[in-house]
Order: C-alpha cells, then structure tokens, then sequence
C-alpha cells in the first residue's frame, strides 16, 4: 500500500491503533494550503525579524480530494518538482526556496511512547554525514509537554510522538524561517517534529518503519524537500510516498545530490 510522505505522510487504509492520552496535535484554523500538501502558518517577528512558518504534507486522494499524482511543490536549486530533465536533477528540491540553518541547533525530545528518540538521534547525523556538515546540534529529553509550534517559534527546536488529529497523518514537521533575499536564502530558525501514535509501528508487512518516517521528516528539518514522482526517485529516502513494510535508511543519489547542493548555498 503506498503512503504519502512529507513533512506530513498520508495514509488511506492503514488501521490505526490507540492513541495517546494528551490533546492530539492539529493544524491551526489558520492554515492555509499554498500549494499541494505544503500550509502557510503566518508569519511571526522574533527579535525584530520576521519569520513565516510552514507545515508541509502530501495527500492520498481520499483525504482531501487531491490526486496522489498531483503536482509537487516547488522545488528549490534542484529540479524537485518534476520535468523530465535529468533523474538525479529531478530527485530532490528544497523547502522554502532554499533555506537552511546557519548553525547548529540542539533539539530536545519530549513524550516518546514510539522511540522516536532513538531514531531521530540516528537520522541527523546520517543527513549530516551525506553532506558533509553540521546542521543539528545536541539532542536533550525533557518531561515538559511539547506541541509543534504553529502560531510563532518558541525557540526551542522540538520532537516528540503523540495523537495527530488529522485523517490518515504520520507526522508533521513544522519549520519556521526567515525569507531569502534574492540569491540569499533564508534561515531555517526553528523546527519541530510530532510522530502520531495512532498507526501501528514496526517491522511488520502491514506496519510502518520508524526510523524510515523519520529519516523523511529530518530530511524536512534540515531544508529538503520532496523527489519528483516519477520512477527514477522511488527509491529515495524523500520521495514522497511510502508503503507499509517499506524501509528506507539510507539516502538514495539524489538525496545526497540534494542534501550537497543543500549545504553549498
């Protein structure tokens, strides 16, 4: 069964199991969908700059009407948004036309019923191996009640599971940035990330793969964005749709074209 992945991942016949006890997490009546599967939060000053804030997700056609082949978002340096130009080209595009951290920031895990943790500790730094750079600073734990931030940063860069009240989502990850300024990209300022509990988690055929979904989402995290749809990037890590019993640990050529082209701008 084939599954939409962004910085939110789409599900259609999945049966989900209990969910977690807290107020499931949901984007705000505010969203609003700029483009396929990618929500403008509005826009935020913190200290005198100001940052606009996005939830991106991919959707399976009986979710919100759209066709699972519709088209992709924009894509940045790379030819992510599809074409018929070259595969490796066409196989990565970035976030918010380009933007990324300037330094390494630390992040700090909150409820984790799923193990989240554990795999999100493993995906930065393979995305930060494929590059060759530093994007994510040190991980910390926390028992305070974490919520992706979607009206404003909070300056905390956050990630834990929970309830997702949104039909058939995974996970979202939320990223807040300042806006590029002609060939100068943006800054990435913040990021968070909540997984939903309510799916049925592991290795089985008719499961879903944690450290998959999360190394997608911390592809997100770190500025990219999603692959063309076409069969040349099936088997990269951000390609936008995923199956159940499907496991993908290790970026794919054009995830580490893009996460270079990323990383040199």
């Amino acid at each position: 069964m084939a599954v939409s992945m962004a910085a939110t991942v789409v599900v259609s016949e999945a049966v989900p199991v209990s969910g977690a006890s807290k107020v499931p997490f949901t984007l705000p009546e505010q969203a609003s969908e700029v483009a396929r599967g990618v929500f403008f939060l509005g826009t935020a000053v913190i200290d005198g700059v100001m940052v606009d804030g996005y939830a991106f997700s991919t959707d399976q056609t009986d979710v919100r009407g759209r066709s699972a082949n519709a088209r992709p978002p924009k894509s940045g340096k790379g030819n992510g948004g599809g074409g018929t130009q070259d595969p490796v080209a066409s196989c990565y595009s970035f976030i918010s036309a380009g933007a990324k951290w300037r330094q390494a920031e630390p992040y700090v895990v909150g409820t984790d019923t799923l193990g989240v943790g554990t795999s999100i500790a493993s995906a930065f730094p393979t995305w930060e191996s494929a590059a060759g750079a530093d994007f994510v600073g040190t991980g910390g734990t926390t028992t305070d009640e974490l919520v992706a931030d979607t009206v404003s940063p909070d300056g905390r860069n956050e990630v834990y599971s929970g309830a997702v009240d949104d039909p058939g989502v995974l996970g979202y990850t939320i990223v807040w940035s300042t806006r590029g300024r002609g060939r100068i990209p943006g800054e990435i300022v913040e990021a968070d990330m909540v997984i939903d509990t309510d799916w049925s988690w592991g290795s089985g055929t008719d499961q879903f793969d944690l450290d998959t979904v999360v190394l997608h989402e911390a592809g997100h995290w770190v500025g990219l964005g999603h692959t063309n749809t076409t069969n040349d990037c099936v088997d990269q890590v951000m390609y936008p749709y995923v199956g159940t019993g499907e496991v993908k640990t290790t970026p794919g050529t054009g995830d580490i074209a893009g996460i270079w082209a990323l990383s040199g701008t």
